[in-house]
Parts: structure tokens; sequence; C-alpha cells
């Protein structure tokens, strides 16, 4: 199954075409092309299948049982990676540590002191609360 998706990364104004195929995942910058490896595309899938917005080493501690011989400086690395295509966001207001979001919709975060859990609150939800 192939799907095509588009996105327009927001920093440097650049376009970006993104291939999905099954395991492999290869993206486009302009001419530019970043070979994705399987670790790459593993953290990507982990990103977009939680909510909870986390940090690097929740998905070190996630990634190493599948990969070995993974580092933490490779999981840092890819999210840079990631970061840079687009593909993800860093929320850097939050912790001690930057946390990943894989949602790079238009919506703000909320972070609970209390349980130190970073939520996603779209425009719509603090107009309600406002009024």
């Amino acid at each position: 199954m192939v799907k095509w998706v588009d996105a327009v990364a927001k920093q440097n104004s650049l376009y970006i075409t993104i291939l999905i195929e099954q395991e492999d995942l290869r993206l486009s910058k302009d001419t530019k092309q970043i070979r994705n490896t399987k670790q790459r595309t593993h953290m990507f899938e982990l990103l977009k299948s939680t909510k909870s917005h986390p940090n690097a080493f929740w998905l070190f501690e996630r990634m190493k049982p599948r990969f070995p011989s993974l580092s933490l400086s490779t999981v840092y690395r890819n999210l840079g990676i990631l970061e840079e295509q687009g593909m993800i966001q860093r929320l850097t207001c939050c912790s001690a540590f930057d946390r990943y979001d894989a949602n790079v919709s238009d919506h703000s975060h909320f972070y609970c002191r209390n349980c130190n859990n970073v939520y996603d609150v779209d425009a719509e939800d603090i107009e309600a609360y406002a009024m």
C-alpha cells in the first residue's frame, strides 16, 4: 500500500514530499534524498501511535528490544531529522527534557505540573473554556 503525503515545512518554506511504502520511508527535501532506516520508520510509527508527547528516552526504551544496537544519540539524531522534515514537532517548554509530537497540525499544548503530562489543546477548546 502506497500513500502520498504532502506537507510544507514552516520554518524554511521548502516543499516536502513523503512517500510511505510498507516498512520503507523515503524523504525528499527538494532534490536531496534522505534514506530512511527501519529505526527511523519505527520511531515515527511510535510517535504517531501515542498522544503522550514522549521524550527521547521513552522512545529509546521502547525501541531498544527491537534494535539492540540502538544508541540514545541515534534516537536524538533521528528525531532531529524528523523535525527538520516537518514530520514531528519538538516541545521545549514543559520539562527538563524536550518532548515530541507527531501531530504537526496547528494546535496548542497544555502542561500539567502535577502529573507532568502534556495534552493537545485545539483552538476551539480554548475559545469554549474562555467563555
